[in-house]
């Protein structure tokens, strides 16, 4: 009986281990172009780019911060476009290039950039580091080439539509309700006795309520370089373009000011179906500085307010 006893508790133990290592290997990461086929939004926080500089020998650095939106084919081919703020300076530019997945989801992106109105791409190839995360749908990116510029920074790539054969598609009531909008970045501001502009801090948080025909009204807290700026928006709009991008026009209102400060302008694209939006600042009202601004917003009700801030 003893042995009878002592064999099977052999076996079960043996039984354990095997369901055990073959549970391991089959939670083993597994990916192939197939898991990042689709259309994605790259976006990035406040990196660090290598330029040159007038009246220096060695580059300088410099803030950049982009948004864009590519796809992937069936055959790791990548297309797409991107918006970049450099130093405060916008420009806009398409890609092209090429997308190897290894089966552990570690892989690379190659592309070319071909600048708004170039005759084609500049020289070179851009080569970026991935990891694919959450069966497929985000990527994190690291740029570990010279081209176009040494940057420092890691991208977050998201994906909205799994079919690369398929466009996004949004209308102004996508974006129908009331969000909590997040900001952080760099203003670059005029100072007295400076050449350039400095860069200062920046940090922001509020509200805004958008009512399925663009219009937008809201309010924020932000802090500049440490000091606080209560606003409201005014005569603030947000164009809606099939393919779920757009972008923001608005006036902003100081609280305590005689008149809003004109000229806002922020890139967008919507993803989730609305519930968010990510948005790159272009242009700052008047007087306030150039931007390095990206945000995020964040649907709380379908229901476009009353936003009280």
């Amino acid at each position: 009986m003893r042995d009878h006893v002592m064999h099977y508790g052999s076996f079960a133990r043996t039984a354990l281990l095997t369901a055990a290592l073959c549970s391991s290997l089959g939670a083993q990461a597994r990916c192939s172009i197939e898991t990042v086929r689709g259309v994605w939004v790259e976006t990035t926080g406040v990196g660090t780019a290598m330029v040159a500089a007038p009246g220096s020998a060695q580059p300088v650095p410099a803030p950049v911060t982009a948004l864009g939106m590519y796809s992937i084919d069936e055959q790791g081919r990548l297309t797409g476009w991107f918006n970049i703020m450099l130093a405060g300076n916008y420009s806009d530019a398409t890609i092209a290039g090429r997308v190897a997945v290894n089966s552990n989801c570690t892989g690379t992106i190659r592309f070319t950039v071909t600048p708004l109105g170039a005759p084609g791409p500049l020289p070179g190839e851009g080569a970026f580091r991935i990891l694919v995360l959450d069966n497929g749908n985000e990527i994190r990116a690291m740029s570990v080439a010279d081209f176009p510029m040494k940057y420092t920074g890691v991208e977050t790539h998201r994906r909205i539509v799994r079919n690369s054969q398929a466009e996004p598609s949004c209308t102004a009531e996508t974006v129908r309700g009331t969000y909590g909008t997040a900001a952080e970045g760099i203003i670059l501001k005029a100072v007295p006795g400076q050449t350039q502009p400095v860069p200062a801090p920046y940090s922001g948080i509020g509200a805004i309520a958008i009512d399925g025909e663009g219009g937008i009204t809201g309010g924020s807290t932000a802090s500049i370089a440490g000091e606080l700026m209560e606003s409201e928006l005014a005569d603030a709009s947000l164009q809606v373009l099939p393919d779920c991008t757009g972008h923001i026009s608005y006036r902003l209102r100081p609280k305590g000011a005689p008149a809003a400060l004109p000229g806002g302008i922020s890139k967008v694209v919507i993803l989730d179906n609305g519930d968010e939006i990510r948005a790159l600042e272009i242009q700052l009202p008047m007087g306030i500085g150039m931007p390095l601004l990206p945000s995020v917003s964040k649907r709380i009700s379908k229901e476009p307010g009353p936003v009280g801030w």
